[in-house]
């Protein structure tokens, strides 16, 4: 099993140019079709996940604090550079998670092979407005990860933010 642990300075929600590409990068992969297959003989990536927002968003108008949402995954960064999402092995949820502080242990399926690994990680509320909801950004960051998959092996990718 190979452990690689990344501490990271957050990247800040006044970053609009961060902000964009982390959109963008969701967009692009969602829009691919699915998850990446892994072929019959799998590399397993575990990421253990710690995320907090400082921030605890407050609607004045509408009376209280708001809960702080996440969006996150592990993409496969292919050789023109587009994403391709890598398919948790459980199924579970990455995108809308209500939970602060964010912690996730999570074995995601991926092809063998020497990859480059991104993750993206943003945090968000939904702002009321007269016509539904505004998702306003509380920050996220982007990391890559160059890795060695071998087939049936786990590497374990240990990640806090901020």
């Amino acid at each position: 099993m190979t452990r690689t642990t990344r501490d990271r300075t957050p990247a800040r929600a006044s970053s609009p140019i961060m902000i964009l590409m982390a959109f963008a990068a969701f967009l692009l992969a969602g829009c691919a079709g699915g998850y990446v297959d892994p072929g019959p003989q799998p590399a397993k990536v575990r990421v253990a996940l710690q995320a907090k927002s400082e921030q605890t968003p407050i609607s004045w108008r509408f009376g209280g604090p708001l809960p702080v949402l996440w969006d996150w995954g592990l993409y496969l960064v292919r050789q023109d550079g587009s994403l391709a999402q890598l398919r948790p092995a459980d199924g579970q949820r990455l995108k809308v998670i209500r939970e602060n502080p964010l912690r996730r242990d999570t074995v995601f399926l991926a092809p063998p092979g020497q990859r480059r690994l991104r993750l993206i990680i943003e945090s968000y509320y939904q702002q009321p407005h007269a016509e539904g909801h505004i998702p306003i950004s509380l920050g996220g960051t982007i990391e890559d990860f160059r890795v060695d998959l071998k087939e049936g092996a786990e590497t374990v990718l240990e990640f806090r933010y901020p």
